[in-house]
């Protein structure tokens, strides 16, 4: 396989570095790509391209309020050959969405406890195409909503819980090689962690 990357980036602070901003457009083109057919064994997929442009902005509204955005918009193609779906020249490649985004802000209080939560967005993903008509061609976008708790014990001991997908989103990680069977996303998750430091 041959890969080739060229980027654009750039960074940017305002505020004196209350606001920190970056930019960054890129092109990927993956030529003589192969899968790997269990019957068949290494089978050519000719070549893709993946192109877009990432916007991010860090803003520390005061010393103890942070808030962290990004964003993501990505143009896929199959330019010649196909996938192991069946996903022919002319159509995005699967599993990668067209938009993404994320958006956390977190607060320090005086007494040293941190509270804090964001949220993260995926567009609908192409999925692989086994040409099959009962099976959907796409993956539906989805909302993920997070929480976090922190609070420093001592000197050297802060205990943290998160909850993570707080709202239950029932969501599609990812699909096999076909297309007909998915793997569902993380279900809500609770976790407590103590941290050392030495």
């Amino acid at each position: 396989q041959e890969t080739s990357n060229l980027e654009l980036g750039v960074k940017w602070d305002f505020f004196h570095g209350r606001l920190s901003t970056t930019a960054a457009v890129f092109k990927t083109v993956n030529d003589k790509t192969v899968f790997t057919d269990p019957l068949l064994g290494p089978i050519s997929a000719g070549k893709q391209t993946v192109q877009g442009v990432e916007l991010s902005a860090t803003r520390r509204i005061t010393d103890n309020w942070l808030i962290l955005a990004s964003v993501s918009f990505l143009d896929s193609e199959i330019n010649s050959g196909t996938t192991t779906g069946g996903n022919t020249a002319g159509s995005g490649l699967p599993l990668i969405p067209k938009s993404s985004g994320n958006l956390h802000t977190s607060y320090r209080f005086s007494s040293g406890l941190l509270l804090g939560g964001g949220a993260q967005y995926s567009s609908e993903v192409a999925r692989r195409d086994n040409n099959t008509p009962a099976v959907p061609r796409t993956s539906p976008s989805y909302w993920l909503f997070n929480a976090l708790a922190s609070y420093p014990l001592g000197e050297h001991t802060t205990l943290r819980f998160n909850v993570n997908n707080l709202l239950g989103e029932e969501f599609v990680q990812s699909a096999n090689n076909n297309g007909a069977r998915f793997m569902p996303g993380a279900p809500r998750a609770y976790l407590l962690t103590a941290e050392f430091r030495f």
